[in-house]
């Protein structure tokens, strides 16, 4: 990795390239999962990265295929029920979720840290219906600065939260809720499990990044299923989907054990609804 790459991702904004590399080996390591994602494999060949030194662990890249199909299927879904709405994708990084949907979404906003999104567009593919905004989601005021179009908007955040303390995501759910009380809303994130809290340099995949770089970390984790709202009830948690579940059976059924002794799954995406909004229902 060249000084270009090391300067525009730093910090946890460098975990976006394990994943990367995860969805570029997909095809070729686990093509029984129909898992494909072309686009991750020219970014990483422009990029020049060795994918198997960045993530050789095969069940985290099982996991991360795991993550991708849940959140492209919620996303299709979405877009089926409103042509006319768009996605607002936090914390983007090198996300290629764009690309991988077969129906293009009335428009897609990535937002991330200025260097990270400036890499990202001139990766991307580019289209009209996709437009890329600096800021970070731990500073006040960044939805403000958001042009977002009307219509039906689905939140995104994948990878994100973990790295966020507990009191900015309370922040985020909050302004979030406040921004798109007037519209369907609905707001798909993964999280951790308390017990994962601080184990970031023992993570198969993340552990590397984490070891070399103490402010990689994961620092939140939710306890009940309350959390998944993060104290605001405006939200209402429509699924729980353990990604775990996904993965073999030894991992699956070791998962299934951990969730009946401390009643939250150890890694799920959580798929919040705004109630109260249009098409609450």
């Amino acid at each position: 990795m060249g000084p270009a790459l090391d300067l525009a991702l730093h910090g946890v904004a460098r975990t976006s390239l394990v994943p990367l590399c995860a969805r570029a080996q997909a095809a070729q390591l686990f093509p029984s999962t129909h898992f494909a994602d072309p686009a991750a494999e020219r970014i990483v060949e422009r990029l020049g990265l060795d994918a198997p030194a960045m993530i050789s662990d095969p069940m985290s890249i099982l996991g991360f295929i795991a993550r991708c199909k849940i959140f492209d299927r919620l996303v299709a879904e979405f877009v089926e029920r409103h042509p006319d709405g768009g996605v607002l994708d936090l914390g983007s990084g090198l996300s290629t979720g764009f690309e991988r949907q077969a129906r293009t979404p009335a428009w897609w906003i990535g937002v991330d840290l200025p260097s990270a999104v400036a890499l990202h567009a001139d990766l991307a593919t580019p289209s009209d219906h996709r437009q890329f905004v600096p800021g970070s989601v731990a500073e006040a005021g960044w939805l403000t600065s958001i042009d977002l179009p009307d219509g039906p908007v689905l939140i995104i955040a994948e990878g994100l939260l973990p790295y966020l303390p507990r009191a900015a995501i309370a922040t985020l759910v909050r302004e979030l809720a406040d921004r798109v009380c007037d519209r369907p809303a609905e707001f798909v994130y993964d999280a951790f499990s308390f017990l994962m809290v601080g184990t970031a340099r023992y993570h198969p995949a993340i552990g590397p990044l984490a070891r070399a770089d103490p402010s990689i970390e994961f620092v939140s984790g939710v306890r009940t299923r309350k959390d998944y709202v993060w104290g605001d009830t405006r939200w209402r948690l429509v699924d729980l989907e353990d990604v775990m579940e996904q993965l073999p059976p030894p991992v699956a059924a070791w998962s299934t054990v951990v969730e009946t002794i401390f009643g939250v799954p150890v890694y799920a995406i959580a798929h919040l609804r705004l109630d109260g909004s249009p098409d609450s229902g």
